[in-house]
């Protein structure tokens, strides 16, 4: 799921690019000029990468998945002959697209065995395939950007998802996406779930500021900070976390 304040944390934080579903894209154009292309309903052209300026002034880098290969990769019979999948794979290359294109798909890890029987077979058969022909280069979104810069800017719709249609009410709402495995169930119970949940954050959020403000400096921060020691868990690590977030030196029992 993506909206703006998302993406400008993700460019505070010092990630460049980040990858999006082809329906969440709704204009783009060309770096430096004025007119606007509505791409809304799947038509991103999804063989080069984006950016998109964000309101405070950073940016951040979009790629868009190949949305029509991906369900046929998922839902169709491609993937039950290796000579099949290459040839999907193949043609998500388009020759009226002028310069390089990067393909991507996006599938479950189990598509590849588990929704289809041997499966991962055929993804060896075609990688393989198109690596022995020359056909395409294998790459992933860092190195493809650092070699082929964004030449255009996009547009996004806000508060949608990869994975619903009703945009992000799946988290949240009745929204009627189900497997249809099961007649008559619904989801009523998310919206109490999700109030639920957000009531208990606001009830715990100022008593964990209340109680380890009796110990702490600032309690935010160093919740954040405590990564550190969970990445490096040493006494030193400790005892270096204790020594800069710590009010006074704490007893044992503190």
């Amino acid at each position: 799921a993506v909206d703006i304040e998302t993406l400008d944390m993700l460019a505070e934080a010092g990630i460049n690019f980040t990858i999006l579903a082809p329906q969440q894209a709704q204009r783009v154009r060309r770096l430096g000029a004025e007119k606007w292309e509505d791409v809304s309903g799947e038509r991103i052209n999804p063989a080069r990468p984006y950016l998109i300026r964000l309101p405070s002034g950073r940016s951040i880098h979009l790629f868009f998945y190949d949305g029509a290969t991906s369900r046929e990769a998922a839902f169709g019979n491609h993937l039950d002959r290796g000579e099949d999948f290459f040839n999907l794979l193949l043609g998500c290359f388009a020759d009226q697209r002028q310069g390089p294109q990067i393909i991507s798909i996006a599938s479950d890890g189990e598509t590849y065995g588990h929704h289809h029987r041997l499966a991962d077979m055929s993804l060896g058969y075609a990688i393989n395939r198109l690596a022995q022909r020359g056909l395409a280069t294998f790459t992933n979104y860092g190195e493809y950007l650092a070699g082929h810069p964004a030449e255009h800017e996009v547009r996004i719709i806000e508060n949608t998802s990869w994975s619903c249609a009703h945009g992000i009410e799946r988290w949240r709402n009745n929204c009627s996406c189900n497997s249809g495995g099961y007649k008559g169930w619904n989801q009523r119970w998310r919206g109490p779930l999700r109030e639920a949940l957000d009531w208990l954050r606001d009830e715990l959020a100022p008593r964990f500021e209340e109680r380890a403000g009796r110990y702490l400096k600032d309690p935010w921060s160093a919740r954040e900070s405590y990564i550190d020691v969970i990445l490096r868990r040493s006494k030193e690590s400790v005892e270096s976390f204790l020594a800069h977030h710590a009010m006074t030196e704490l007893t044992g029992e503190e």
